[in-house]
Parts: C-alpha cells; sequence; structure tokens
C-alpha cells in the first residue's frame, strides 16, 4: 500500500504566501485519477475573511472553476474529491480585507 503524496501549492512569494495579497498560485500537475484533499495553513491572520478558489485546466493555459461549490471557499475550510480528471489544478487566493499572516495550501493525494 503506498503512502499519500503531499504538495504545497507555490506562489511568487513561495509556499507561505502572504495572506494580505490576491494571488494566484503556479499550477500543479496531476497525472493519474486520485482521491484528494486541499487544507489551508492558516498563521497570523487579522480576519480570516479571505477566500479561494480551485481552478483547473488540461492544457495548463485556459483554466475554469473546478466546481460551484470550489468557488469563494472561505479561507477556514477545506476542500475534498474522490477523483481528479483533469491535467493541472491552481489555487485563486482572494485576500478580501485581510492585514496580516500567512497562508499555505497543501493538497493530498491518495490513489484510488
Amino acid at each position: 500500500m503506498s503512502k499519500p503524496l503531499k504538495y504545497k501549492f507555490e506562489f511568487t512569494d513561495g509556499t507561505a504566501h502572504d495572506a494580505t495579497i490576491s494571488q494566484v498560485s503556479e499550477s500543479f500537475q496531476i497525472c493519474f485519477p486520485y482521491e484528494w484533499s486541499v487544507f489551508v495553513d492558516q498563521v497570523g491572520l487579522t480576519n480570516s475573511l479571505g477566500t479561494w478558489t480551485i481552478e483547473v485546466s488540461n492544457d495548463d493555459n485556459t483554466f475554469y472553476n473546478y466546481k460551484s461549490n470550489s468557488v469563494d471557499i472561505p479561507i477556514i475550510d477545506a476542500y475534498d474529491d474522490i477523483h481528479m480528471s483533469w491535467t493541472y489544478m491552481r489555487i485563486n487566493y482572494n485576500a478580501q480585507t485581510e492585514t496580516s499572516g500567512t497562508v499555505e495550501f497543501e493538497i493530498t493525494l491518495k490513489t484510488n
């Protein structure tokens, strides 16, 4: 039995992203169908009002919202699903009115 794979989404300032800046992460390539989950590690947030959206693509150029319930997810919430047939995923982070702290998005992949 293999262990789950864990990766962190990368922003221009690294994986621990400045929570006061809205930004889209670099895309992450997923090559096999997986059960998966994304959680947010928040450190030192002022008001926790930021949101995040999961975006997917098959060509790493044109991105779409993954599902209707994966848009504007509250920063304090995680997200999971039982399959991933898209080739690329990224996180679109919206800082809203956040004035301090960092956010880090980690994806865990498990084979079905």
